[in-house]
């Protein structure tokens, strides 16, 4: 829940960000899109790592361990301080060309898995 709640706000962020505006990467995690697009990986990397130890199936869920490994260093850098501020950690997984798209892809299944889990919990139908 975390994890959606931190991306809702990173994606009202990235709503109201000029499409034509060049990021200046000294600001980019100084700024709420940047720091909520961290704490959003970061989350999902726990979640993620978790629901791949525990052997859950979960449709529509297709991680190769390249975009893992990726996330799991991100979130190492995100949440331990690292020797130098723009640790080369933070950026391998966000110069990777595909690696939004692939993420949202993870948070989608995720949380559709989540939503029909609770919806089957409490008796709810659809």
């Amino acid at each position: 829940m975390w994890a959606n709640i931190i991306k809702i706000e990173f994606d009202k962020q990235l709503a109201k960000m000029n499409r034509n505006e060049k990021i200046d990467p000294n600001r980019f995690f100084a700024d709420r899109l940047g720091a909520y697009m961290c704490i959003w990986y970061s989350l999902l990397y726990c979640v993620l790592d978790e629901i791949i130890k525990s052997g859950v199936d979960i449709p529509g869920l297709h991680v190769d361990y390249d975009i893992l490994d990726k996330l799991r260093k991100f979130r190492n850098a995100v949440f331990h301080p690292q020797p130098e501020y723009f640790s080369s950690m933070l950026f391998k997984l966000i110069k990777e060309s595909n690696s939004a798209l692939e993420i949202r892809s993870i948070h989608s299944a995720l949380g559709n898995f989540f939503l029909q889990e609770m919806k089957r919990k409490i008796g709810m139908k659809g």
